[in-house]
């Protein structure tokens, strides 16, 4: 009894002696392969999406401040992208925007420029004394957005078809997006 005891027992150890050498090396080599590979897909697909994710953060920033904008302009009766006053913002032909308004006989003026140094762009505001015939000094200035590289206005077709044209440059994280815009202002017609 005591040799089919041993016998059985020497079968059980050599069936159960663990991992060769090379089974373990190759079981780590596939390991390594394979983790290299989901990084790889990873850190790709991380890039990827911050990427992605900048540029329509760019786009909605865009569309909101060209939203801001065409809303003053749609309800002015003229605009303007050269001014003799210094505003902060450059002088230079068709790098502000100036708009006219008057609603219930109230006439205000809504100046658009972006600071170079910053590249944001701001809204100022200014009132008409009727009475002293004179502006009343500028508003303090209201962030309407970040990013902006570039802004430059066109007026050439506002006196012929009430039409102003406006170009947005934005530029983060090495980014880019160019917005053309086109407003008919409704309010020069009347």
């Amino acid at each position: 009894m005591d040799k089919k005891v041993r016998a059985i027992m020497n079968r059980i150890k050599k069936n159960h002696r663990g991992f060769s050498m090379i089974e373990l090396i190759t079981a780590i080599a596939i390991l390594g392969v394979l983790s290299v590979t989901v990084i790889l897909v990873m850190s790709t697909s991380s890039k990827t999406y911050s990427s992605l994710s900048v540029e329509a953060q760019l786009q909605s920033e865009a569309q909101l401040v060209a939203n801001m904008i065409t809303e003053l302009a749609i309800d002015s009766s003229n605009a303007e992208n050269t001014t003799s006053i210094d505003y902060g913002y450059p002088k230079e032909s068709g790098k502000i925007l100036i708009l006219t308004s008057s609603t219930n006989g109230v006439k205000k003026e809504y100046i658009i420029g972006r600071k170079e140094a910053d590249n944001e762009l701001y809204l100022r505001e200014r009132t008409y004394d009727a009475d002293a015939s004179t502006w009343n000094p500028v508003s303090n200035e209201a962030l309407l957005g970040n990013y902006i590289s570039g802004f430059s206005v066109d007026t050439s077709r506002v006196e012929s078809e009430n039409v102003l044209r406006f170009t947005l440059d934005y530029n983060k994280n090495g980014r880019t997006y160019t917005g053309n815009y086109q407003v008919l202002m409704r309010n020069r017609a009347y």
